[in-house]
């Protein structure tokens, strides 16, 4: 692969719960742990196919803001940069990537969808 093209950054966003948002912007990570790695070998495909399939393995990111949309709703929105070189294609129907949960990310924006409610953590969304 292309060195220079590996470094490019994206935005991604996704939906998520507020505590889990915040652990994100506080450790820059895409799992929201402590301890990013800039080494860190992108997702395989047989993993990023089981992420699709059932959810809640590896942390599952957008390019679309309608998905995030979706997902985001009485929860939060966490918008991020990313380098492409740590992201697998995820959900096609989705826009969706995956990456490591150690993956480092620059987080641009947290939005509050949670108009003003107490937040329903119980059924969070699929790609925890």
């Amino acid at each position: 692969g292309d060195v220079a093209a590996g470094e490019t950054e994206v935005v991604l966003c996704r939906g998520t719960i507020g505590p889990q948002a915040e652990n994100i912007v506080s450790f820059k990570t895409a799992g929201g742990i402590e301890g990013g790695d800039v080494e860190v070998l992108p997702v395989s495909a047989e993993i990023a196919k089981e992420q699709v399939r059932s959810g809640r393995i590896v942390p599952e990111y957008t390019t679309e803001l309608s998905v995030a949309d979706r997902f985001s709703r009485e929860h939060f929105l966490i918008i991020v940069k990313v380098k492409v070189r740590y992201l697998t294609r995820g959900s096609v129907s989705e826009s969706g990537w995956v990456m490591p949960k150690s993956t480092p990310v620059d987080p641009v924006g947290i939005i509050d969808r949670t108009y003003g409610k107490a937040e329903n953590t119980g059924q969070a969304n699929a790609s925890k």
